[in-house]
């Protein structure tokens, strides 16, 4: 208990602290929020006693007490929407006094996001969840207005249906309007496509170039049906419908372009240009991997794949059905291999015809190699001596899809009913269906070649 006797209690009056006050008495004006509670505790010999509570209504931000004890009080206002105040006072004799605590004094727990430039119904998110409906608005600027937002550091995330999410931190301040600008980005698409270097990219209407590495990204692409075109010279062209959807953001196509097979009878006679191969076997460093090029034709050895090359828009000639005609003669006994369907120098198919000085002597071998890597697939044996050093040998070859056979004469032989001599071998393959045709000094073979012709099926 208190070891002195309270004042009586202050009196609340409907209007604000009167202007004049008897001299024995005081009077207490505090402007505050409305629904705030207000305590008044009278202080005497820093002593603490009485204290007299007020509730302020909805409609109502002041608060006047008249007559009150002039004297010292500890005035306290608590609000669940602002963080507790507490002041002590001094009331004079005769003296109104009037205690604002809209002017810095009351500082609230929350405070208002305006949110700018958002689309119509995006969905908002502060700390991960969404404000209750009822601190929600939107405001005649169509602009989301969220009061009631605590105060300090939040999360902020915006998201609507074809948008990208628009993802910020914001720092909300105390009764102020917290001002925020969140533009969302419609959501695009950033389509990939792997084909040749060089080859034209058309998508709808525009035109891409694809890098020497082979890829290129085509980006912010809306969701809908566009059309893919792919071409380059020498090669036949590509096109297909594509569905972009927001499912996938980063789709891939890879344009497998199919090169157009030659039409038209080729060849290579000594007289030729040697530029007609590829890569040019005159240019190789290793001196002991050249061609050399003379009257009689062209003497090949050297471990390397050429092949025959007229066009200028690609490296070498491509061809589907042919038959192949080569004649030449084998400058160590080793035999002769030549290439068809190559897709490049390290995939194609190989045939190996052993001469006497080989370890596989008198047989025909069928190997498919692939990424440099050959396999053996089939062997035959070779009725006809291959032992004359001064022998030529005319080979033919057809290639009928996935069939090829090949036919064997020599200068030695007798006469046959056959232009093409004897039959050797006929093998089956399907790995490679077009490619190009040229010869590969393996296993150190080296032949003096007389002539070459490619006559392409259905020319």
């Amino acid at each position: 208990m208190p070891d002195f006797e309270d004042p009586p209690a202050p009196k609340v009056v409907a209007k604000i602290v009167p202007k004049e006050v008897r001299p024995n008495e005081g009077a207490l004006g505090i402007v505050a929020v409305p629904e705030a509670e207000i305590s008044l505790t009278y202080i005497r010999n820093n002593k603490r006693g009485r204290t007299d509570k007020y509730d302020l209504d909805q409609n109502s931000n002041t608060l006047s007490l008249y007559p009150i004890a002039p004297g010292k009080y500890e005035v306290n206002i608590e609000h669940p929407d602002y963080n507790p105040v507490t002041k002590t006072i001094v009331i004079g004799k005769g003296k109104p006094y009037l205690l604002n605590l809209l002017t810095g004094s009351l500082i609230s727990k929350y405070g208002t996001v305006i949110i700018g430039s958002a689309p119509q119904g995006a969905k908002v998110l502060v700390d991960g969840k969404e404000p209750e409906q009822s601190n929600v608005t939107i405001d005649q600027q169509n602009r989301i207005v969220i009061s009631r937002v605590p105060v300090g550091e939040h999360t902020l995330k915006l998201s609507k249906a074809s948008y990208d999410d628009y993802d910020d931190k914001l720092v909300v301040t105390p009764g102020e309007p917290n001002p925020v600008t969140a533009k969302l980005e419609p959501a695009t698409i950033t389509l990939t496509v792997k084909s040749k270097p060089g080859a034209k990219v058309y998508l709808n209407s525009e035109e891409r170039t694809i890098p020497s590495d082979g890829l290129i990204a085509i980006s912010k692409l809306l969701p809908g049906t566009y059309k893919l075109r792919v071409s380059l010279e020498g090669y036949e062209k590509v096109e297909k419908s594509l569905e972009l959807a927001l499912s996938n953001r980063q789709p891939g196509e890879t344009i497998e372009l199919v090169p157009i097979a030659e039409s038209a009878e080729e060849g290579w006679q000594p007289s030729s240009d040697p530029k007609k191969w590829f890569p040019d076997p005159t240019k190789f460093p290793d001196p002991t991997k050249k061609w050399e090029f003379s009257r009689t034709g062209a003497r090949i050895g050297g471990d390397e794949v050429v092949l025959f090359a007229t066009e200028e828009k690609r490296e070498f000639n491509f061809y589907r059905g042919f038959t192949l005609f080569f004649q030449c003669q084998f400058m160590n006994g080793k035999g002769v291999a030549w290439v068809v369907r190559a897709e490049d120098r390290n995939s194609y198919y190989l045939f190996e015809l052993n001469g006497p000085q080989s370890v596989n002597r008198s047989a025909l071998i069928f190997y498919l190699c692939q990424d440099g890597v050959c396999k053996e697939l089939g062997k035959y044996s070779v009725p006809q001596k291959l032992d004359d050093p001064n022998d030529q040998y005319r080979i033919t070859m057809e290639a009928r899809g996935g069939q090829f056979s090949i036919w064997l004469r020599t200068n030695s032989d007798p006469p046959t009913s056959d232009s093409r001599g004897n039959p050797i071998g006929n093998f089956q393959h399907q790995s490679f269906t077009i490619g190009g045709i040229g010869f590969r000094g393996k296993d150190g073979k080296v032949i003096l070649l007389k002539s070459f012709t490619i006559k392409p099926e259905n020319r």
